[in-house]
C-alpha cells in the first residue's frame, strides 16, 4: 500500500513540476527576436530590398531567371507609401527600425508594418520610388538554440530528481508509522518514530499512541477488576459453603449469616457494576450543583449532627447528575466508615472557571505514601481485615475524570483527609469516551 502511495506521490508531483518548470524555462528561453536583429541582418534587408526593386524594374523576360530565387520571400510592390500598423511599444520594430537607421547612408525610407507577420517596407531605386515589401524573418543563433535545449534537459533533470527527493521525504514517515503500527496500538513506539515527520504525521501517530495506551490500560483494568472479583467473592461464598457443608443452614444464626454473605456479595457485584458504568449509561444535564450537593449530603451522611453544610457558590453545571451523586455518596460514606465526626461538605468556585467540592473529617488521615495511588482499583488502608472491594474511591476518580476534572486527598493538620472533587463550569468538558 505505501509503496504505491510512494510511486502516486512521486508520479504527481513530477508532473506538476515538470509542467510548470518546463512550461517557465520554455518561456523565458524562446528566441529573442528583437535582439537577434542586428546590423548585419539590417544589410542583409537592404541588399534583398535593393535587389528586388532593381529586378522589379527591369524586362519581366530578362528578370525571370533570377526572379524565381526571391518568390519565396513574399515580396511586395507599390508605388505608393503603404500606410503603417505598427505598435509604438513593439521592441522588434523598434529595433530593426534602430538598425536599419544607421545602416542606410542615403536618404532611403522605411516603413514597418505589424500584420500576421512583421513586414519591412524599404523606398529604392530612383524617383519615383519603388516601394519594396518583405516578411521579416529572424533565426536565433544555433548556438543559442543549443543553449536553450541544454538548459531545457537540465531543467527536466532537476524536477525528477527533486520530485523523487520531496516524495521520499513524504513517503518516509508514512513508511515508519506502517512498521510501527503494531507497536503503536500497544501503547509502544520508537522514540525516534516523529522525528523529522511533517506535522499531520505526527498528530496521526500521536493519536495511534494515546489509542493504544487507552486501550492497553483497559485490558489492564478488566484483569484488574476480574482478579478482584473473584478474590471478593471467594470469602463470602467459602463462608457460604462450609455453612452448607456443616449443616447451619438449617438453624436461625446460620441462615442469618448466610443472608449476611449473600448481601455482601451482591453489594460487591453492584459496586462493581457501578465501576463499569461510572455514568456512561446517562446523558449530561444542566443542573444547579448546590441542592444536589446537599441531597446527597443528607441521603448518605447518616446523623446530620455530624455534618456541616457550607454553600458559598451557586453554580449551574452540566453533569451527568446520577453519576455525580454516586461519586459524591461514595466519598461520605468512605468517610464515616473510615474517618470520624465532625465532617464538612463545602461547595465553593475557587476560581472563574471551576467549581470545588470536598468532604472533609477528623480521623486518622490516609498513608502519604498512598495519596499518589489514590483512585487505583481495591486499594484499602486495611487490606487484610477490609470489608469492601476496595473501589470506591475509584469509582469517584472515574465519574470525575470522565467529568473533565480531577479527586484530590490532602491530609489536614493536625489530623484528617480533605477529600476534594474540582470541576470545570466550561460546556463541553464532559468526556463521553473516557474508559
Amino acid at each position: 500500500m505505501f509503496r504505491r502511495l510512494f510511486a502516486r506521490i512521486l508520479f504527481w508531483l513530477s508532473i506538476l513540476l515538470l509542467a510548470t518548470l518546463v512550461a517557465g524555462g520554455l518561456l523565458a528561453n524562446r528566441p529573442d527576436s528583437s535582439q537577434a536583429f542586428d546590423g548585419a541582418a539590417a544589410d542583409r534587408l537592404i541588399h534583398q530590398a535593393v535587389t528586388a526593386g532593381g529586378l522589379a524594374q527591369m524586362d519581366p523576360q530578362r528578370r525571370s531567371p533570377a526572379w524565381a530565387r526571391w518568390e519565396s520571400l513574399e515580396l511586395a510592390f507599390s508605388d505608393l507609401a503603404p500606410a503603417v500598423d505598427m505598435a509604438p511599444n513593439d521592441p522588434l520594430a523598434l529595433r530593426v527600425k534602430a538598425e536599419l537607421d544607421k545602416a542606410l547612408n542615403n536618404p532611403f525610407l522605411i516603413r514597418l508594418e505589424r500584420r500576421e507577420k512583421l513586414r519591412v517596407w524599404l523606398a529604392v531605386g530612383v524617383e519615383p520610388n519603388v516601394w519594396v515589401g518583405q516578411n521579416l524573418i529572424i533565426e536565433p543563433p544555433a548556438e543559442g538554440r543549443f543553449e536553450g535545449r541544454l538548459i531545457g534537459f537540465g531543467i527536466i533533470l532537476l524536477i525528477v530528481v527533486g520530485a523523487y527527493l520531496v516524495a521520499r521525504e513524504l513517503a518516509a514517515p508514512i513508511e515508519r508509522l506502517a512498521r510501527q503500527a503494531e507497536n503503536l496500538v500497544r501503547g509502544r513506539a520508537d522514540p525516534d518514530l516523529l522525528r523529522g515527520a511533517p506535522s499531520e504525521i505526527r498528530e496521526l501517530a500521536t493519536s495511534l499512541m494515546q489509542a493504544g495506551a487507552s486501550r492497553t490500560n483497559a485490558l489492564r483494568e478488566r484483569e484488574l477488576i476480574l482478579a478482584g472479583l473473584s478474590h471478593d467473592l471467594r470469602t463470602p461464598l467459602s463462608r457460604i459453603r462450609l455453612a452448607l457443608e456443616l449443616g447451619d443452614a438449617h438453624t436461625d444464626e446460620g441462615r442469618g449469616a448466610m443472608a449476611a454473605d449473600i448481601e455482601e456479595i451482591d453489594a460487591i457485584v453492584r459496586q462493581f457494576i457501578d465501576y463499569v458504568r461510572s455514568g456512561r449509561e446517562e446523558s449530561p444535564k444542566e443542573i444547579e450543583l448546590a441542592p444536589l450537593v446537599q441531597d446527597v449530603v443528607q441521603a448518605n451522611g447518616g446523623n446530620m449532627k455530624n455534618w456541616t453544610i457550607k454553600i458559598n457558590a451557586t453554580p449551574r453545571i452540566t453533569v451527568t447528575p446520577l453519576a455525580l451523586q454516586r461519586a459524591l455518596a461514595n466519598l461520605i460514606v468512605n468517610a464515616r466508615r473510615h474517618a470520624a465526626p465532625p465532617y464538612t461538605a463545602t461547595l465553593v468556585s475557587p476560581d472563574a472557571d471551576h467549581v470545588a467540592i470536598t468532604i472533609t473529617d477528623e480521623g486518622t488521615g490516609i498513608p502519604l505514601e498512598l495519596h499518589r495511588r489514590i483512585g487505583e482499583p481495591f486499594l484499602t488502608r486495611e487490606s487484610r481485615t477490609r470489608t469492601g472491594s476496595g473501589l470506591g474511591l475509584a469509582i469517584v476518580s472515574r465519574i470525575i475524570r470522565r467529568h473533565g476534572g480531577r479527586l484530590e486527598l490532602l491530609a489536614r493538620q493536625p489530623r484528617g483527609t480533605m477529600a476534594r472533587i474540582i470541576l470545570p463550569l466550561k460546556a463541553g468538558a464532559l468526556k463521553l469516551d473516557e474508559v
